[in-house]
Formats: C-alpha cells, structure tokens, sequence
C-alpha cells in the first residue's frame, strides 16, 4: 500500500494490469525530457509556505509572492513577528492575502515553537503518520498540501494530483 494511500485511509484498488506499462512510459518521459522543475524546495520550512501561498492563483503570482515574502521576512522568527497587515501588503498579489496573511505568522510560530532553531530538522525526524498529521494541522494546510510537502521537501513516498 502506498504511503498516501496509508496516510488518507484510502482502500488500494486492486493491481492495474496497466501499472507496468505506465512506470515504462513514466521512465521515457523522464529520460527523454528530465524531471519537471515546479519551483519546489528541498527546505520543508520554504516549501511549507510555497504550498500555502500556491492555492488558487497561478505559479507565476505565488512564485513572485513567495519571493516578496522570504525578501521582506529572511526567517522564521522574522515571519512569526510580523504584523498581518504588513504580511497582507507583501502577498496581496498572490490572491486571498486577508486569509493567508493570518496564516503565515501563525505557522512561523507553531514551527519555531515544536521546531526550536530548527525546524527542518524536526520534520525530518518525524516518521510518515507524525508528519502527516503534523503538517496537515497547520495553518492554511490540509492533506494535499502535506502532502506535496512530504513528497518535494522530505523524501517521502507520497503522491498528490492537483489541477
């Protein structure tokens, strides 16, 4: 059973007689054209507030918002001080900023507070349920959004389909 599968309770289908010829042709595609860049990062702290601020608006505007905000706030302590409005001005571009602007600082704080100086590492000591559920209670996230984290950030297991 898949990481994801596990992690959401979902019932695993029965094997797809066509599984093997999808992982061949997922193999071609990545020899012939390389695995696709989203932009992602390998800090989980980074690609937390990527996917938060990556919700309904498109990759150029949460790219450029996600840059504006690292700009304004370099780190954690920074983000979890900020004021809202000030947060609301960095990211309104990007879309659902009165919301999003509420989040950003909450889950600076909840990382620093069970992260201490460094939260990355934190995460990563966290087994694949721990983090899940860790990731999913977080401002702004829900399961997909852990998810991604999981899958770009953390090395784990798990598959996301988005639109």
């Amino acid at each position: 059973m898949s990481t994801t599968a596990r992690l959401l309770a979902v019932r695993p289908l029965p094997k797809s007689p066509w599984a093997e010829r999808l992982a061949v042709v997922a193999d071609r595609l990545v020899a012939e054209h390389g695995v696709p860049r989203l932009g992602n990062f390998r800090d989980p702290i980074k690609e937390i507030f990527y996917i938060l601020l990556s919700a309904k608006t498109t990759d150029a505007q949460y790219r450029k918002t996600h840059r504006r905000l690292w700009t304004k706030y370099p780190g954690l302590t920074e983000l979890s001080k900020a004021r809202i409005r000030d947060i609301r001005k960095c990211i309104e571009s990007g879309g659902l900023a009165g919301k999003r602007a509420l989040h950003v600082p909450q889950t600076a704080r909840i990382l620093l507070e069970k992260g201490g100086t460094n939260p990355a590492k934190y995460l990563k000591s966290l087994d694949e349920t721990a983090t899940f559920e860790f990731l999913s209670a977080l401002p702004g996230l829900g399961p997909k959004s852990a998810l991604y984290v999981m899958m770009y950030s953390l090395d784990f297991d798990a598959i996301t389909v988005d639109s």
